[in-house]
């Protein structure tokens, strides 16, 4: 037969509790034996009656210390799985972060660039337009000057004329023109 763990503790403070007044002053059966076997009665019933329900308790307990230490590990293992992952991104950000600085800086240099290629055809344009627009404006102003020119010497030329040219020169003049226009106008008669 097995004796139970619980049997053998109940046991042995039986005889803590009868060997202490043995040597205070002896052991009366009379006195201390009833006492003893008062607390086996006692621990027998407790031990008949909690058994079952101790055991339940113990068993739940332990189930619960089970299931909530399960819990914990799951939650520790993901935790430990997120944190490992947020690492990864924190190193893996300082990567992204270290490229697209670069490539800020080269898309800003391209853009420099291509603004300053801008600037440059557009001063270009600026300068062929100018010398195109001061070209024709000189032309123009060349046509001007040469036509006032024309202008003010013929004008100067009609006064001239016209002051040395007396009433007798004019007459001849007129007669002349007239006789051009009538030989002219027989030579079309000749041709019509």
């Amino acid at each position: 037969m097995k004796i139970g763990r619980f049997t053998q503790l109940t046991m042995l403070a039986c005889l803590i509790l009868a060997a202490a007044p043995a040597m205070a002053g002896g052991f009366e059966f009379q006195k201390h034996g009833f006492y003893l076997i008062d607390v086996m009665i006692l621990v027998a019933l407790a031990a008949t009656f909690l058994k079952g329900p101790a055991r339940a308790f113990l068993e739940k307990r332990h189930e619960t210390a089970r299931l909530e230490m399960d819990e914990a590990m799951s939650v520790k293992t993901t935790s430990e799985a997120r944190l490992q992952k947020y690492e990864s991104a924190l190193s893996n950000l300082n990567n992204e972060v270290a490229e697209l600085n670069e490539a800020f800086r080269q898309d800003g240099e391209r853009e420099a660039a291509r603004i300053t290629q801008e600037g440059e055809d557009a001063a270009e344009k600026i300068r062929r337009d100018s010398l195109e627009t001061l070209s024709r404006e000189g032309t123009q102003l060349k046509n001007d000057i040469e036509r006032s020119v024309a202008t003010q010497a013929l004008a100067r030329a009609e006064t001239m004329i016209q002051s040395r040219l007396d009433a007798q020169t004019h007459q001849a003049l007129i007669e002349t023109f007239i006789a051009d226009l009538e030989s002219r106008d027989e030579l079309g008669s000749f041709t019509g």
